[in-house]
């Protein structure tokens, strides 16, 4: 039996909770993009079940504890195929095992999750290094970026913390969503438009600045340029201010 959920994390929950108790465990788990169909296997479609997910997420929270909780959700950010099963297979072993679950590494119902964990978690330490706010003409402050795995939660509950009383919007243009903040709150919201920014005058003196800056500043001598794509790779220079000199 293959369950298909349609790439809500709360319909993850709900597929994982029809495993447990309608399919007792024999079962494969994939969100319905990823899965290719196949003539032999019987599928089912699941959807959101809020009582379901509550169930599942209050379980996991229980019994393996949050930091458990917040892996998997990060796991499922990662945006791979194999993610949504590869959090089913890790949770059959985890309610066994109990929290201490995540230590066994090289488990091999435990390492593809801490895999597409850590996936998430790297990237999102090297987003936060490469975001470069612009303040709009409106005063609002704007970030335009693309990544490989699903970082607008991660990035929007950092800048709250850091960015208080702020009006600001991270616009993910690789997936077409924005999430967009009040200086209290965030929420994600559609947001397709490739128009131009148009930045403020102070925003356009600013990055000048900065651009001369970050020229006169290097030292020659010193130069790296192989270090520096590692640490800031090429994919993520569009985004940059300082780059186009």
């Amino acid at each position: 039996m293959v369950i298909l959920h349609d790439g809500q994390f709360t319909s993850l929950l709900s597929a994982i909770y029809d495993a447990y108790y309608i399919y007792k465990h024999d079962c494969t788990i994939y969100q319905d993009t990823d899965y290719t169909p196949d003539l032999i296997e019987e599928t089912v479609m699941v959807f959101t079940q809020s009582d379901k997910a509550d169930k599942v997420a209050k379980s996991i929270i229980a019994k393996l504890g949050k930091e458990v909780f917040e892996h998997l959700l990060y796991a499922f950010y990662a945006e791979e195929k194999e993610s949504s099963n590869s959090i089913y297979q890790f949770l059959k072993y985890a309610f066994l095992r109990g929290p201490d679950v995540i230590q066994y590494r090289s488990h091999p119902q435990v390492n593809p999750m801490l895999n597409h964990y850590q996936r998430v978690t790297r990237e999102g330490h090297r987003m936060l290094g490469l975001i470069r706010f612009v303040e709009m003409e409106t005063g609002l402050l704007v970030s335009q970026f693309e990544s490989d795995t699903f970082l607008l939660p991660l990035l929007s509950s950092h800048f709250l913390n850091r960015m208080t009383n702020e009006n600001w919007m991270l616009h993910d243009l690789k997936r077409g969503l924005a999430s967009v903040c009040n200086g209290t709150t965030w929420n994600i919201i559609q947001l397709n438009s490739t128009d131009t920014l148009k930045l403020s005058n102070n925003e356009l003196h600013y990055q000048e600045l900065w651009q001369i800056y970050f020229v006169h500043i290097a030292i020659k001598e010193r130069k790296n340029s192989k270090l520096q794509s590692q640490m800031m790779p090429k994919k993520y220079w569009k985004y940059l201010i300082e780059k186009p000199l």
